[in-house]
């Protein structure tokens, strides 16, 4: 069970948790209620770096989510914040991705290049899933990383997403492909990694032990609530095979966390 006196703050996994494709799945809108009646702030936390906050809430919207965009939190803001600590603004960035990604640097102050017939001196490389990436633009991102000075960062590393009843090649991918021609590994941030988990705390001004992590993944959502030493409860309504390890809490479904004591605050 849950010890919620001691939660402070909820990270949400989306896919596969609140809702699966175009289905919300059982428990998802009451359990966001419960939340907010019971004053504990939470966080739409997604891996998925193609999609700006704008598209995250509008899509959370059309399936009867209350959501607002101050209250997520992708990759891709968590790999700007994190270059934003060691660039300044003002730097020029290569980024292999989506709109997501390239929206989330851009308001962080970085000048943001994407086309490979572009010959700017960069001082990253960021990758994202991009589902139109090019040779050619491969090419380009593996030029500024045989430099050694050009840093290099990935959202995240995931093999595969689901689409529908099936699977599609995930930002991992992508960045496999240049870690092969260049030798080189990238700092990644999103899950599995705690520093997306400390950087969503941050935001939500909670520490990691009174985080609570919800999620279906657990290769994803629990190994980074786990490395991050916030809580973590696995949800079996998402598509992933692999088995959160013993001792992890587990249920079938939202419902199972419900109801949630009001008297938190």
């Amino acid at each position: 069970m849950i010890a919620w006196p001691d939660i402070q703050a909820v990270l949400l996994d989306l896919d596969g948790t609140l809702f699966r494709g175009d289905v919300v799945l059982p428990g998802a809108l009451a359990l966001l209620e419960q939340l907010r009646q019971a004053q504990i702030p939470f966080l739409y936390w997604t891996n998925n770096s193609t999609r700006t906050p704008v598209q995250v809430v509008d899509h959370l919207r059309k399936l009867g989510f209350d959501a607002q965009v101050r209250d997520v939190y992708t990759s891709s803001l968590a790999t700007a914040d994190a270059l934003a600590d060691v660039l300044p603004g003002a730097s020029t960035v290569f980024a292999l991705g989506e709109e997501g990604l390239f929206d989330a640097l851009r308001m962080r102050g970085f000048r943001v290049v994407t086309n490979a017939d572009q010959e700017d001196e960069v001082a990253a490389v960021v990758v994202g899933l991009d589902r139109t990436v090019t040779y050619a633009r491969f090419a380009q991102a593996m030029r500024y990383l045989l430099n050694p000075d050009t840093l290099f960062y990935a959202t995240n590393l995931d093999r595969a997403l689901p689409h529908g009843d099936h699977f599609m090649p995930g930002a991992g991918a992508v960045v496999s492909f240049l870690e092969t021609c260049t030798g080189r590994k990238p700092v990644a941030v999103g899950k599995p990694q705690a520093a997306f988990v400390l950087a969503a705390c941050d935001r939500l001004a909670v520490l990691p032990r009174n985080t609570l992590i919800i999620g279906d993944n657990a290769e994803t959502d629990v190994a980074a609530a786990k490395r991050a030493g916030a809580v973590a409860v696995w949800v079996t309504t998402g598509v992933s095979h692999v088995r959160a390890e013993q001792g992890t809490m587990t249920i079938s479904a939202l419902t199972d966390l419900l109801p949630i004591p009001r008297s938190q605050k």
